[in-house]
């Protein structure tokens, strides 16, 4: 259950060319995986000094409705998400997801797409202030050791998946309405 409740959905963002059909499936698996306050390990760049007051999913939307950026970036957002956190050993925490996600999002974007925009406006996208991304994002990476290649295998991995939740939860919707 989520620890903000959501007040937005997906469909207000579905036309834009930045939605991905399967960003509600991710956006809940995250939400699904948070832990409250600044969990075992403490602060660090990315925790906030409280939790931010927006869920995940809402934070989602409003990467994709303003982020602009491209469909795949989301994909990438989570690899970047799974590898730091499989790296540092961090749980995610309703007081860093936010910012963790901010930070993936700006080196996914620059990274996949032709287009992007300077830092300063995706710190005011985030609710963060431009320096606080810099660091963040300067801190990702070095964590990341700058290894930024995604293979096209473990795109897929993590797209088929998100994919096999989706489906899942479709048929159960089904067998649940037929009853």
């Amino acid at each position: 259950m989520p620890l903000v409740t959501s007040r937005r959905d997906f469909s207000s963002v579905e036309v834009t060319g930045s939605y991905n059909e399967l960003l509600p499936i991710a956006a809940e698996l995250v939400e699904n995986l948070l832990v409250e306050g600044t969990g075992r390990d403490g602060g660090t760049v990315f925790d906030g000094s409280k939790d931010a007051g927006i869920s995940v999913k809402d934070y989602f939307v409003r990467l994709v409705k303003y982020g602009k950026c491209s469909r795949e970036s989301f994909i990438v957002v989570l690899i970047y998400l799974d590898r730091f956190t499989n790296i540092t050993n961090r749980e995610l925490t309703t007081r860093n997801i936010h910012r963790l996600l901010l930070a993936t999002f700006t080196v996914a974007v620059k990274l996949r797409d032709d287009v992007f925009y300077l830092n300063s406006y995706y710190a005011t996208v985030g609710g963060v202030t431009l320096r606080d991304l810099n660091i963040m994002e300067h801190q990702l990476l070095t964590t990341l050791n700058w290894d930024l290649h995604i293979t096209g295998e473990e795109y897929r991995k993590y797209t088929s998946t998100l994919e096999r939740v989706k489906l899942r939860r479709e048929l159960k919707a089904k067998r649940a309405s037929r009853t």
